[in-house]
């Protein structure tokens, strides 16, 4: 009786483990409190376009600019600076002179990539540990090549 007891406890104690792993998501990167946002959802299957500094890509072209140390625009949360910035239209990094010496990496996104927030053309997302955005990555082109 006391092992059937005991048998249960750890099934019990299993299954806690099981749900709580599913409710909370584990991510690339250590976010700070309450991050991502509660408005944050998992983003529809789509391609998006990132900088990289590489190409072919590297793990190290998809990190945040909080993981990089890299300064902010004013005004931006520990949150935003937590995720990796992707564009939901490739001709909007054209628009961005100061960059001009970097790559852009098409990405392939969907459920399974993390959480996203979507403002205009640009999505802040937050990946899962799951996630390989190298693998995911369909093409690399210079920024010369954009279409303005």
């Amino acid at each position: 009786m006391i092992n059937e007891m005991h048998d249960i406890a750890k099934n019990v104690q299993a299954q806690q483990v099981d749900a709580s792993s599913a409710i909370t998501p584990s991510y690339k990167e250590h976010l700070p409190p309450l991050c991502p946002p509660s408005d944050a959802s998992p983003p529809a299957r789509q391609k998006v376009w990132r900088f990289t500094d590489n190409n072919p890509v590297i793990a190290h072209d998809f990190l945040s600019y909080r993981a990089l140390k890299r300064q902010v625009l004013p005004g931006t949360d520990a949150c935003r600076a937590s995720s990796c910035s992707v564009f939901t239209a490739p001709c909007e990094l054209s628009k961005l002179p100061k960059l001009r010496e970097k790559f852009v990496a098409e990405l392939n996104i969907d459920e399974k990539s993390g959480l996203a927030k979507k403002k205009r053309k640009h999505i802040d997302l937050w990946m899962f540990t799951s996630f390989d955005p190298v693998a995911n990555t369909s093409k690399v082109f210079e920024k010369s090549d954009l279409k303005r």
